[in-house]
């Protein structure tokens, strides 16, 4: 067989032309080479073909004992016509530029016009046009009938979009985009098909100025796209079968004024197939797939959960109610995601009660604060704890965020849902849950449609052990990991990037939700108190950098009782107007104090805030607590309320005030606290480097010369070698920076009495949270006289490194051979053989 590549002009296509006047081309009936004159004849085939593109799978080249399978494409037609010994011509188009032609064709070797890898590759990319047009001759160079073409086929990966169109999603919502190859995959040996395919890699493009930026400490985006990596898996066997890629808004918190936002996904083969060696995926140009996304962000505006002060509740549909019920409660779960809130409320006065403990659970990791120790009606200071109880288990990396904001702590969600509350020594001052899209509907609890306020005690109070979330030790759920992987798919290898794709495909995945809480720096994050990665132990915490946790790293948990008298049904009376107040008065304080202030000024006027809600709360706060002393809890929430409104709302934030400046600098300034405004040190609403002044804390209102007090060592000061290495202690208070010095002043406990080193050693103190903190021993001899029992030091601490605080000790011994007590510093042998003779 012979095959001429030449350009051929093609007139007759699917049936002959009618003579249209001119002398150049061939009358009805009559055919020719060209289809025009010289050369017209009616002696021909006088057929009709219907000819089709299929694409198919054929044998390639042979490699050592291999014998590759590589894609063709076929212009299938029916031969057999009339027993007539035709043979035919077969030409080949892409993009309508001819490719292939093939001339006097015998019917048992049309395999030999197959198109493949070889005649294309080098010059057209997949996603081409491609037909194919025959004729038939009566003999080998014998006068052709007329061309009959086949219809266009598009080689490829095709979609079920019309061209230009939008997929149509909301934030929250997914959509499903159908996708076909029309080409196979090869491989390296028909032999092993199985282990071929071919992987096509996505990124997302944005048009939206806000696509890749953080905001709010959260990764801002367009979409996300429900896989287990950037891309889509073409098999050799069943590469026709359709392949769903799901799409799904991307949530962003943000109240997107333009209520939608355009994004394109973008198809891209990075490096050659080495499973299909002939080239013919290397190179695909699968059209953009467009999608807008519809913002639901702002049907949230002005809704959150709030639990305040003297248990003044807010649900998220705007419910307003106290309920002074002591134990453990339900304020936030979800209905269908692995995510729940609960608090504790122990008695605070006669007639009401407060919130002593918040616990965040995200699947089967928990993050507890406590500043109580018994639950009761009746208020007792032994009741509180004077260093708040602060235990994390983390058992996956994206289960939660966690930050500390000096007078509390901020905690994100995978599903977007925010967290944050506030706290002072003993009690908890308030607690705002501020949902996301995911949970519109979606909410129960404290937080959810409260229908019958009477049932509040029963309907949300936890009893059941398996639970609780204030024990010890907290049962894991059974519920899965929500079993969706999402990716964003926002980053792509570049021309002088590594060309292993690996690195590429997994690029912001293992979300479990189309949100990204994860990838943005958030300022104070806690990694301490990750205890035994998945089991909660009161003896273990591993560290920063998730190595093997050491021994040293302990945690201590003061268990949560409940008084032997505490009735879980007891609501206290409400209680009449305190002396000299009445409800008239209290609505004239409270309205005057929280209109007052300039963070309300500023709410009112850009955002949907009701200022009522808050008076409401003053009010209550001053009849149940029978003072004004609660009122001033009412300026965080206020200020935490305010503040994730605005930032929400992008658009807003960037408006100029009447000052001049923007919603969004005045907004944090007027987040400022009193000593960073004086020190000009603030920045986003939080105080940075007023350690450079005189003046520490989250407020800079706290003088660096004054140290820690009612400092408490971690096992009451015993340190047992036997039990842990005794190279570091932790120290728990309330620490007000994060730069401490740690004295030590080492001694040791002899037989004759207790022998003191007269200098002392000052060694930087290594911050793990606002309630603790580590301090690192000079490493010990190995060999020490054996009239030495045990050896120990007296520790304070420091914010200068000169003005150290109280005196504590802590005693390092080995309990097999002594017993030591700390509060008398004074040991006893325990063996009869320890040698008491000096060296």
């Amino acid at each position: 067989m012979r095959i001429l590549f030449y350009y051929i002009c093609i007139f007759n296509v699917g049936k002959s032309v009618a003579n249209s006047g001119s002398a150049d081309v061939c009358a009805d009936g009559q055919s020719s080479e060209t289809g025009m004159a010289p050369g017209c004849s009616d002696n021909y085939p006088h057929v009709v073909l219907t000819p089709k593109v299929v694409t198919d799978l054929a044998d390639g080249i042979q490699i050592r004992k291999f014998t590759t399978l590589e894609p063709v494409f076929k212009c299938v037609f029916d031969e057999m016509i009339d027993s007539l010994k035709l043979v035919f011509d077969i030409h080949w188009y892409i993009n309508n530029d001819l490719v292939v032609v093939n001339m006097n064709i015998a019917q048992g070797k049309l395999f030999d016009t197959h198109m493949r890898p070889h005649h294309w590759t080098t010059t057209y990319s997949m996603n081409m046009q491609v037909k194919c047009s025959v004729r038939a001759r009566l003999g080998p160079n014998e006068t052709p009938s007329p061309f009959f073409e086949s219809e266009e086929i598009t080689a490829g990966v095709i979609s079920d979009l019309h061209l230009n169109s939008f997929v149509e999603v909301t934030e929250g919502k997914a959509a499903t985009i159908k996708l076909r190859s029309t080409v196979p995959v090869g491989c390296f040996s028909k032999n092993l098909q199985s282990q071929c395919n071919h992987t096509m890699h996505i990124r997302q493009i944005s048009y939206n100025y806000n696509s890749n930026r953080c905001i709010n400490n959260l990764q801002t985006g367009d979409l996300a796209i429900e896989t287990e990596f950037c891309g889509i898996t073409i098999p050799s066997i069943g590469w026709d079968n359709t392949l769903d890629l799901k799409v799904t808004g991307y949530v962003n918190n943000l109240y997107d004024e333009q209520k939608t936002r355009t994004a394109t996904i973008h198809f891209t083969s990075l490096v050659r197939n080495n499973v299909d060696i002939s080239g013919t995926w290397n190179r695909v140009d699968i059209p953009d797939l467009k999608v807008r996304i519809t913002d639901a962000d702002h049907k949230l505006s002005g809704r959150a959960c709030l639990a305040f002060t003297l248990s003044n509740f807010v649900t998220i549909y705007g419910d307003e109610y106290s309920f002074q019920g002591a134990g453990e409660y339900v304020l936030y779960r979800h209905k269908t995601l692995p995510y729940s809130v609960h608090i504790l409320q122990t008695a605070i006065k006669s007639s009401s009660t407060g919130i002593c403990g918040i616990a965040v659970r995200s699947v089967n990791s928990i993050f507890v604060l406590r500043t109580c120790n018994t639950i009761s009606q009746y208020f007792s200071n032994q009741n509180v704890l004077t260093v708040p109880v602060v235990q994390y288990k983390q058992c996956n990396d994206n289960d939660m965020t966690i930050q500390e904001t000096g007078s509390g702590y901020k905690i994100h969600l995978p599903s977007g849902t925010e967290i944050t509350f506030q706290y002072e020594r003993y009690w908890i001052k308030s607690i705002l849950v501020k949902p996301s899209v995911l949970d519109d509907g979606l909410v129960n609890g404290l937080c959810g449609n409260i229908a019958n306020k009477e049932s509040i005690s029963t309907s949300w109070r936890v009893s059941d052990a398996l639970q609780q979330l204030f024990i010890e030790k907290p049962q894991n759920q059974t519920a899965l990991r929500p079993p969706q992987q999402y990716c964003t798919c926002k980053k792509e290898a570049g021309p002088t990037d590594d060309p292993s794709i690996l690195k590429f495909e997994f690029v912001q995945c293992d979300l479990s939700q189309p949100i990204d809480v994860y990838s943005c720096q958030h300022p104070n994050q806690v990694n301490e108190y990750i205890i035994d990665e998945c089991t909660l132990s009161r003896n273990r915490r591993s560290v920063v950098n998730r190595n093997i946790p050491t021994l040293d790293d302990i945690k201590e948990v003061i268990p949560l009782t409940y008084d032997s008298s505490f009735n879980p049904n007891y609501i206290p009376q409400e209680p009449s107007w305190p002396e000299m107040w009445s409800k008239y008065q209290a609505q004239v304080f409270c309205e005057n104090y929280t209109s007052s202030m300039e963070i309300v000024r500023l709410c009112r006027q850009y955002s949907s805030f009701n200022v009522d809600t808050f008076t409401e709360g003053c009010m209550k706060d001053i009849k149940h607590g029978g003072n004004t002393n609660y009122v001033e809890w009412i300026v965080g929430v206020i200020k935490d309320y305010c503040f994730v409104e605005l930032s929400r709302n992008a658009t807003s934030m960037s408006r100029t005030t009447e000052n001049g400046k923007t919603l969004y600098y005045e907004l944090l300034y007027a987040f400022c606290p009193t000593g960073c405004r004086h020190w000009r040190n603030c920045v986003n609403g939080k105080c940075i480097e007023c350690d450079s002044n005189d003046f520490i804390g989250h407020d800079c209102l706290a003088l660096k010369s004054e140290p820690p007090k009612d400092i408490v060592l971690a096992g009451n000061g015993s340190c047992n070698t036997r039990q842990r290495p005794c190279l570091k202690t932790d120290i728990y208070g309330e620490f007000k920076s994060t730069l401490l010095y740690c004295k030590l002043s080492r001694f040791k406990i002899t037989v004759n009495g207790i022998v003191q080193n007269e200098t002392s050693n000052i060694w930087p103190g290594e911050y793990n949270s606002a309630h603790s903190i580590s301090c690192q021993f000079p490493r010990q001899p190995r060999n020490r006289p054996t009239t030495e029992l045990a050896v120990g030091y007296i520790i304070s601490i420091a914010y200068d490194r000169e003005h150290f605080g109280d005196n504590v000790s802590i005693v390092i011994y080995d309990e097999n051979c002594v017993t030591c007590e700390v509060s008398t510093l004074t040991c006893n042998v325990v063996v009869s053989n320890y040698d008491l003779n000096p060296l």
